[in-house]
């Protein structure tokens, strides 16, 4: 259908976005420089 390079695009800018969020999270303590932001975290 005409929804699916929107649909797959959806997926892959989620699944990236989890990704990258579950990077940071585990690599939060390393590149923290700022109390505020890791709070955050």
């Amino acid at each position: 259908g005409r929804n699916a390079p929107h649909f797959i695009s959806s997926v892959f800018w989620a699944g990236l976005t989890a990704g990258v969020m579950a990077l940071v999270k585990a690599n939060g303590r390393q590149f923290c420089s700022r109390p505020r932001l890791c709070g955050l975290l």
